[in-house]
């Protein structure tokens, strides 16, 4: 299936074709399907927030990284595709060094493999989730 059109606010959840797994996947174990708009979502993140104290599993992340061809990328890759990047801002102030916050969603139950990746990465970082100053510019 193939969609003309992908919104660009749940853009994390939608994507133009789905991959020919991931649709055998779901004609398997899907029994129903619940069709929502951009409101609605936004309706219900306050409650996945207010239910479980966090925004659905998402870890805050301030990396700092040299600025070298492929430093970006070995971030990306520690990361890898076992869990989703919810937030990447990415700044560069002209310095030896770049900067990232990254929201990455990680079970409770997987964060201790995703420490263990970041932390092979060799990389300075700090854990943010619970700071209240970027607790307020996610405006939570």
């Amino acid at each position: 299936m193939t969609l003309e059109h992908v919104g660009i606010f749940a853009d994390g959840l939608a994507v133009r074709r789905v991959g020919e797994e991931t649709f055998r996947l779901a004609r398997q174990y899907v029994v129903e399907v619940v069709l929502v708009g951009t409101d609605q979502i936004c309706a219900a993140i306050p409650d996945i927030f207010e239910d479980t104290r966090g925004i659905a599993n998402e870890l805050l992340f301030r990396f700092e990284f040299p600025e070298r061809p492929g430093a970006l990328l070995k971030i990306l890759r520690a990361i890898s595709t076992q869990w989703n990047i919810s937030l990447f801002h990415y700044r560069n102030h002209g310095s030896d060094y770049r900067r990232v916050l990254a929201g990455i969603q990680v079970a409770p139950k997987e964060r201790a493999e995703f420490i263990s990746h970041i932390d092979d990465l060799r990389y300075a970082y700090t854990e943010e989730t619970n700071n209240p100053a970027y607790r307020m510019f996610l405006g939570t």
